[in-house]
């Protein structure tokens, strides 16, 4: 007959360390992720949604007709609904897009901070296409069209309109 020989393996504490650390290396960025999904309201993540991932930023007329497209609309909601902590969390999205519109719904709704927290944000060379205005497709840069957004009246497309009184609003 053959013995059957059981081993019975511990792990030291340095395993049991090392085990630990990994699982908490694989877990953190579910963490993360949860901490910053919280920190953002469905309707504002809904607008996002229709904003971006089509690599494209709109203005407000645009095409032969110069109409509104719907990620312009959405864009308006989201600086109308949004608060400013909801507008910083896409500022360094990976979607150059709704790094672009982010900074806009700043640079509409809190200018002070938007300019304070360019130069910080300034070096993104990511490109996006951009139509602001008829049929023109332009390319730039993230960091250009930031600065853009500060030099240029783009901001004012919303001080006329109705979207944006709101109660304590500046415009």
């Amino acid at each position: 007959m053959q013995e059957c020989v059981l081993l019975i393996r511990t792990d030291t504490e340095k395993e049991k360390m090392k085990k630990l650390l990994i699982y908490l290396l694989l877990l953190l960025p579910f963490a993360t992720f949860a901490q910053e999904d919280e920190a953002v309201r469905k309707e504002v993540k809904l607008l996002v949604k229709q904003m971006g991932g089509k690599g494209i930023v709109y203005g407000k007329f645009v095409g032969f007709a110069g109409t509104t497209p719907n990620e312009f609309k959405a864009f308006q909601q989201f600086v109308k609904i949004a608060d400013k902590e909801e507008i910083m969390v896409y500022l360094d999205d990976e979607d150059p897009t709704l790094r672009a519109y982010s900074f806009w719904a700043m640079a509409v709704r809190y200018p002070k901070e938007a300019s304070s927290i360019y130069k910080d944000l300034n070096s993104d060379d990511t490109e996006i296409q951009t139509m602001m205005g008829g049929c023109i497709i332009s390319i730039d840069e993230v960091g250009s069209f930031r600065s853009s957004i500060l030099k240029s009246p783009m901001a004012d497309l919303f001080k006329e309109e109705s979207i944006l009184k709101l109660p304590g609003s500046k415009f």
